[in-house]
């Protein structure tokens, strides 16, 4: 169960920064400079940021780790009934 919740935040947390570097893209884009600007302390909340990103980065490469075996696990077992049939 403790490895279904990380993947699944693995997953989120993944699809969450994508949306959040797409959005920050296309602002840019259409605005006429192609630019923007991105403060990070505008409430004082960067070291706490700072914290959260570096937590999330360790249970992300984590989960990802997970993911990747189980992905690698799950080919194998795949090609191993295949030969199987391929043998009888």
């Amino acid at each position: 169960m403790k490895l279904a919740i990380l993947k699944i935040f693995t997953v989120l947390w993944l699809m969450g920064m994508y949306l959040t570097l797409m959005i920050t893209f296309i602002v840019a884009y259409q605005s006429p400079q192609k630019a923007v600007r991105v403060v990070v302390n505008n409430y004082n909340e960067a070291n706490t940021e700072m914290l959260m990103l570096l937590a999330a980065l360790f249970i992300t490469t984590l989960g990802t780790a997970f993911l990747i075996s189980d992905i690698r696990r799950d080919f194998l077992d795949r090609r191993v009934k295949l030969l199987s049939r391929m043998a009888d």
